[in-house]
């Protein structure tokens, strides 16, 4: 008789890795394969929402690992939809030595995506969304993404980071996503906490100025989301790293913020002619002569204040190169409700200019709550946004 014991099963290493990614004025964007062998698309980011989806330009080539799920998806956002179907399948975040494969992966093939042209869809890091409901008993159960990486036991640390440096032009690959952890040298100081109160979206609650003027009155709550698409879910106020490029803010708080900047000029026809929210002249517009006379637009969670500089408020000069001579272009937008109206959570979203001065990181330090640190960023031009 023989009998032989197998020791134990080497453990599998944890991920901590830095992934390159594109700023592109609007969205930030990263190559993300899908299928065995990768077919690569150019996805956007989106941190509020849990639909990954590809297909719009590049079409969607199954591969051995696809598998069909014989389900619809249809995913509507306020400048948009997304049309098409569920498979599950392998996908592949990035495409060099720091890359990321995950098997089995629930995404979309799209055939029809409205509202994000020029890329070809969306990798969703966010908790929760229409199509993928998240609360505490199906918490891992889900094929996202971020449910495979949190829920799997994948992570050194359960958490991602975004950082990226101010841009002036259309595309600049000066970003990062760090999967399993934050990147120590792109941030100073200490990450501050703060916690989230739903399984929908990366949340948080804070009180919002413009220079001395109290804007909110009270703290209200907001949510990172780097396309938009959390306003759907969350109708007030929102902190928006991708589409909106904004803060954008409440419309009752938005009308305060543009009184307070002498001359500055906002229409309501142009959300009809630019809803998605591009950098173009149908941006809130500030005569030249103002922006001496701006301040700083902060929020303030937990006696810290996370401040937006004037020039980072503002679009860089000749990066809209069919403007109004002698206006500037500002980034701030409203949102169509307002702090007093009803909603099941008040909110705001802040922009991709937050994510050029502030590393932001994103944590689920167990089942029941999730929460996410920002700090302030070590480049230098992120401190001073307006240097060459």
């Amino acid at each position: 008789m023989v009998a032989c014991l197998a020791g134990p099963a080497p453990e599998k290493k944890k991920i901590k890795t830095s992934i390159p990614i594109v700023n592109e004025k609007h969205l930030y964007t990263i190559p993300v394969g899908f299928g065995s062998p990768p077919q690569y698309h150019r996805l956007g980011i989106a941190t509020g929402s849990a639909n990954t989806y590809t297909g719009s330009i590049v079409q969607y080539k199954q591969t051995q690992s696809t598998f069909d799920l014989h389900q619809q998806l249809f995913i509507p956002y306020g400048y948009g939809n997304a049309t098409g179907k569920l498979v599950t399948d392998t996908i592949t975040l990035g495409e060099s030595e720091t890359s990321v494969k995950l098997t089995n992966t629930t995404v979309g093939n799209v055939t029809k995506l409205v509202g994000f042209e020029g890329f070809d869809g969306l990798l969703g890091l966010g908790l929760s969304s229409e199509s993928y409901p998240r609360n505490e008993e199906n918490i891992g159960q889900l094929l996202t993404p971020t449910g495979l990486m949190y829920d799997r036991g994948l992570l050194e640390k359960v958490m991602f980071g975004l950082s990226f440096m101010p841009t002036r032009k259309d595309q600049d690959p000066n970003g990062i996503l760090t999967i399993g952890g934050v990147e120590p040298s792109r941030f100073v100081g200490d990450l501050t906490w703060y916690p989230c109160s739903s399984y929908r979206t990366w949340d948080w609650t804070a009180s919002i100025s413009y220079g001395e003027n109290d804007l909110s009155g009270k703290a209200i709550m907001g949510a990172f989301d780097t396309t938009g698409s959390v306003a759907q879910i969350m109708p007030i106020f929102n902190l928006d790293s991708g589409y909106t490029n904004t803060p954008a803010l409440p419309r009752d708080l938005f009308d305060k913020y543009v009184l307070g900047i002498p001359g500055a000029l906002w229409d309501d026809s142009w959300l009809s002619l630019n809803p998605s929210g591009s950098v173009n002249k149908y941006m809130l517009k500030i005569p030249s002569s103002s922006v001496a006379e701006m301040e700083d637009l902060c929020f303030t969670a937990k006696d810290v204040r996370w401040c937006l500089c004037p020039e980072a408020q503002l679009v860089p000069d000749g990066l809209i190169t069919d403007g109004e001579p002698g206006y500037r272009y500002g980034y701030v937008s409203p949102l169509q409700t307002t702090v007093n109206q009803e909603a099941k959570f008040i909110c705001w979203t802040c922009s991709n200019r937050m994510d050029e001065l502030y590393i932001l990181a994103f944590s689920r330090s167990d089942k029941k709550n999730s929460s996410w640190p920002i700090a302030e960023a070590t480049n230098v031009e992120a401190r001073n946004p307006g240097s060459n």
